[in-house]
């Protein structure tokens, strides 16, 4: 035994020390024993234990206790051991400082990392116990023992820890950088053998061109072209390699593929629908059902049954739908009437078809691209009922109208796959011979949706893998106050608009729906005669064109009701005369009505005119007097009234006007 001693530092027991070094207890005893390494004597229940302190230990001990432990902390370098690598340092060419590139070893794949982190403890174990032992004649004896340890060469080792020509050892960097030093440089053969740059051109050429050309025949017929050119070939993994190296996948998709494929290797925009609640928006598009054979009621049997769906976008729950044979604007029409009975959405979403972006359904609506745009088109009548209408953009190339919410609905595991999936249709409706009645047909469709709406743990942003569709929608539903439109302005949706010209003359309006060659169907009551020549908005009910129609103005205004005109035999007298009847008394109700519009007849008008007065003539105060030859003027012969005696007129005029002269003389001899 060992002398013994007491000291403050941590104690190890012989078997801590032998797990540590790999070792045998019996051998770290003998060696305590022979190496007289000190220790110290701690009383247990059953003796007394031997136990060494660390700082007693061999070189060789303490760093395998300090690697076996995992300690963080390194002893210092030795002065003996720094004068080592330094005169080592000095015996060598190259450089004592070198930069690290870490992004080298990001590269890296994880293999190889893998392999740098082996080297690393191994390096660390031969630094440990270098640091301890201090000595240049046990620097090749550790290494020696190192290596044994793990099996390796020590030329290999000592590459690692001086490095080899070309490639710097770890004993010139920091031993955090040593993981980026030890990884392996090798970057795989590179495809850049000796052969024809023409020879690629002309490959790749070949090989990036819409037809797609496989690999092999693009191969070929370059090696055809280098024959009589007198290029030099690669092979063909080798050519392969280097258009990878030096075209990139998206160059290699667009000429191959197209604009289209190649937009798709860009991530595509996340769109968060818990911004709406339920029943605020709608996504709606058509469905065809084209691996079932339907027979509708009059005899005809296809298998291109269409309906058109619309969708929640907040739930996903469908909320309403139509089936017919085709996609149209009724059946559009008619699942949107559907649609209002629950709710009225907002924000509508659908394609920019001619079945959607037609007038009579989204005119004067923005981003509308079918048909052309007139300042005089009607609204439509999801305008009329307060919804704001967006189209999906149609071109490919900048979007794609695949993606609608609803889609999801179509696709893998939806509505589609379900109805031609029923266990109804067990050996039915797959050909024209075993079609189905419609009728039982849309009673598939309704089960499937119901099905649809009620699968739980639905993987989507508001269901979150736990809630149904239904489950999602009545919970938002109960606080979304959704809007709900009177039945007035839900029978919008059972009619169609046409814009329309009242007679100049009298008024009568006339549709193109239901034309023939007997002509149009007319439509007249008494108020139109006030719109006569103006443009018009006619709602007439496509089922029944015999009945009235709703009579609007340009700027969305209701009016009146308009009644059908039927058109008669040219030779019915019989219909000729009722027609002569009903337009007499409509002619003397109208002469009642009229006159008593009338508030005055002709004598009450008479009796508030005015009676006209000719103007009297005022005196005039001061005459002109008017002096001429009096030899001139016609004799004026005067009767005396009162004696009958004829008066000399021209005398008396004389007399006067010398008395006149007189009087005039006297005031002229007074003023003097």
């Amino acid at each position: 035994m060992g002398k013994e001693t007491t000291f403050d530092d941590d104690l190890l027991t012989a078997k801590q020390i032998a797990g540590a070094a790999d070792v045998d207890k019996s051998t770290i005893t003998r060696r305590i024993k022979t190496e007289n390494i000190p220790t110290a004597i701690k009383k247990s229940r059953g003796g007394a234990i031997n136990l060494v302190a660390f700082n007693d230990l061999p070189a060789d001990l303490k760093a395998a206790v300090q690697l076996k432990h995992g300690q963080t902390e390194r002893p210092a370098v030795s002065e003996k051991v720094q004068a080592l690598l330094d005169a080592e340092e000095e015996t060598r060419d190259q450089p004592l400082k070198y930069t690290v590139d870490w992004s080298h070893y990001d590269k890296k794949t994880a293999a190889q990392k893998s392999k740098a982190a082996k080297k690393l403890l191994i390096l660390r174990e031969l630094k440990l116990l270098l640091d301890y032992s201090g000595e240049k004649k046990k620097v090749t004896e550790t290494m020696q023992r190192i290596a044994d340890k793990h099996e390796m060469s020590e030329k290999t080792l000592k590459n690692w820890w001086y490095g080899r020509k070309g490639k710097p050892g770890v004993i010139y960097f920091d031993e955090k950088d040593w993981p980026a030093v030890l990884v392996n440089c090798h970057t795989g053969r590179r495809a850049s053998g000796n052969f024809s740059q023409e020879a690629f051109d002309w490959f790749s050429s070949f090989y990036l061109h819409r037809s797609k050309p496989s690999l092999k025949d693009s191969y070929r017929r370059t090696e055809e072209i280098a024959e009589v050119q007198g290029w030099i070939m690669p092979s063909e993994k080798t050519m392969e390699r280097y258009m990878k190296d030096q075209i990139s996948a998206f160059s290699r998709v667009f000429f191959r593929e197209g604009e289209v494929a190649a937009r798709k290797l860009h991530p595509f925009q996340h769109r968060d629908k818990t911004c709406f609640k339920a029943g605020e928006a709608v996504t709606g598009d058509g469905l065809k059902f084209d691996r079932v054979w339907v027979e509708f009621p009059d005899g005809e049997i296809i298998n291109t049954a269409t309906g058109w769906f619309w969708q929640d976008i907040y739930s996903g729950k469908i909320l309403a739908y139509r089936l017919d044979k085709t996609e149209n604007t009724d059946v559009f029409r008619l699942a949107t009437y559907d649609l209002t009975a629950l709710c009225t959405p907002y924000y509508v979403q659908v394609d920019n078809t001619r079945v959607a972006a037609n007038k009579a359904m989204t005119g004067q609506a923005k981003g509308r691209h079918r048909f052309k745009d007139l300042p005089t088109d009607p609204m439509g009548i999801l305008l009329h009922l307060g919804m704001d209408v967006h189209f999906t953009n149609p071109d490919h190339k900048v979007s794609n109208p695949g993606v609608k919410p609803i889609e999801r609905a179509f696709g893998i595991g939806g509505i589609h796959e379900k109805v031609a999936t029923n266990t109804q249709l067990r050996d039915r409706g797959f050909s024209r011979k075993t079609a189905i009645p419609f009728d039982e047909f849309r009673k598939i469709v309704a089960d499937e949706v119901v099905r649809h709406n009620a699968q739980k743990k639905r993987r989507s942003d508001v269901c979150q893998g736990i809630y149904s569709f239904d489950e999602a929608f009545s919970r938002s539903f109960a606080t979304a106050a959704p809007r709900i439109s009177s039945e007035e302005q839900r029978r919008l949706l059972l009619k169609m608009p046409e814009q329309v010209r009242a007679a100049k003359d009298n008024g009568v309006i006339s549709i193109k729906a239901g034309r023939s060659s007997s002509g149009r169907n007319r439509y007249y009551c008494d108020e139109l005669i006030e719109y006569g020549g103006q443009e018009l908005v006619v709602f007439y009910d496509p089922q029944n064109l015999h009945g009235k129609v709703n009579v609007y103005s340009m700027d969305n205004r209701y009016l009146f009701d308009a009644e059908w005109m039927p058109s008669v035999a040219f030779n019915d007298q019989s219909d000729s005369r009722e027609y002569f009847k009903n337009d007499q008394r409509r002619r003397k109700s109208a002469k009642l009505m009229a006159n008593a519009e009338k508030c005055m007849d002709n004598l009450d008008l008479q009796k508030y005119v005015p009676e006209k007065r000719a103007a009297e003539t005022p005196t005039a105060d001061v005459i002109t007097g008017k002096f001429e030859n009096t030899l001139k003027m016609p004799e004026a012969v005067s009767v005396d009234q009162e004696t009958g005696e004829v008066i000399n007129a021209e005398s008396l005029f004389g007399k006067a006007a010398e008395q006149m002269e007189e009087v005039l003389q006297r005031k002229l001899a007074e003023e003097i």
